[in-house]
């Protein structure tokens, strides 16, 4: 049960990333990001759904990694006030025709090209000058694709293909804003190597299993709380989103106002357990999905989830030092920075797509 489902998206990425994530879409998106970076300007990232969460991820990079200036609208205040003062189709051009400036660029993600606030956005940024680039899929001539001064396409009808595809290739980009084309090609070819070289068969077996189990608990009183620190309280977003579309009732622990205020009050090693005193109910199941080497706040939760004996799985690509029990460790064992932060999201979105 679940297997064929499973297999079938994982399938569907991989052939979506050997398509769509060639080295020169790479090439020009960042170079995009680098013409912006060069002009001195800010490069603004939108979407909406899981596209906002890969928005904030492909934003944070930017600034955090790369010293470039980047800026992510995701804000629910900002989006609910500009959605008041006008609507909800216009609040990211009412944002952009104040925030904009000559020197900038804008970064537009959408799974199928036709979101009004997002086509708005791409049209405002045609009408004042502003270069444009949008990362779309579904129907090969959508508005979006037509309204931007750069783009690239996935060629899948599939969300979570599609919009993993372009978290994939952003995050590729960024690598290769301050590098030559020659480097952006072999640190490519290794990425792909090892993507393909993971033991999918094996993944997809354990995944399938853990769906049945998934599948088992009463979605009418308990919740499958997805937790992660860093780039993956994004991917934490991006999951809670998803599984909630199909049967399974999902939240994230990382509302800007809770985690500003808990790290504030209890430090950065304890945020996390205070998210999980504040939301766990018993019978909920915790997901922690991580990437590249834990933080500490991750490896006290860990500690916490173990010694209580509390349901929980582990999504990652880094061993820990913390007994994880079987059929609810899930690591995938790669070193390239981009795969570390993907294929955990990959695999848990394998199993979004079995419920839908």
């Amino acid at each position: 049960m679940y297997t064929q489902e499973i297999e079938a998206f994982v399938n569907s990425f991989r052939a979506a990333i050997e398509e769509a994530g060639t080295p020169d879409n790479v090439f020009r998106l960042s170079r995009f990001i680098r013409n912006a970076a060069e002009r001195g300007g800010t490069v603004y990232f939108l979407g909406n759904g899981a596209s906002a969460s890969i928005s904030s991820t492909l934003a944070f990079k930017c600034l955090a990694e790369h010293s470039i200036s980047a800026l992510a609208l995701t804000d629910h205040n900002l989006l609910l006030g500009m959605s008041r003062k006008g609507t909800f189709a216009t609040w990211m051009a009412d944002s952009l025709q104040t925030l904009l400036k000559p020197n900038d660029a804008l970064f537009l993600t959408s799974s199928s090209g036709e979101s009004p606030n997002v086509v708005n956005a791409a049209e405002l940024a045609a009408e004042i000058g502003v270069p444009t680039f949008s990362v779309t899929g579904f129907a090969q001539d959508n508005r979006l694709r037509g309204l931007t001064s750069d783009e690239l396409w996935v060629d899948s009808t599939n969300y979570n293909v599609v919009e993993s595809a372009h978290l994939f290739i952003g995050l590729m980009a960024l690598r290769g804003v301050h590098s030559s084309d020659e480097e952006v090609s072999q640190d490519h070819a290794y990425c792909l190597r090892e993507l393909f070289h993971v033991d999918w068969k094996e993944r997809i077996k354990s995944l399938a299993e853990y769906s049945v189990d998934l599948a088992a608990r009463n979605y009418d009183e308990n919740r499958i709380v997805f937790i992660g620190d860093g780039s993956s309280a994004s991917l934490a977003s991006h999951l809670a989103t998803d599984f909630s579309k199909s049967t399974l009732t999902a939240q994230a622990i990382n509302d800007h106002s809770f985690l500003s205020a808990s790290q504030n009050d209890f430090g950065s090693t304890e945020w996390l357990n205070v998210g999980f005193d504040r939301s766990y109910r018993p019978g909920d199941e915790i997901i922690l999905i991580t990437h590249s080497t834990l933080f500490p706040a991750e490896i006290a939760l860990l500690r916490r989830l173990h010694d209580s004996d509390i349901s929980f799985s582990y999504h990652g690509t880094q061993e820990t030092e913390i007994d994880v029990p079987d059929g609810r460790k899930f690591l995938y064992p790669v070193s390239h920075p981009v795969n570390e932060l993907v294929l955990p999201s990959i695999g848990l979105l394998a199993v979004a797509e079995a419920f839908l």
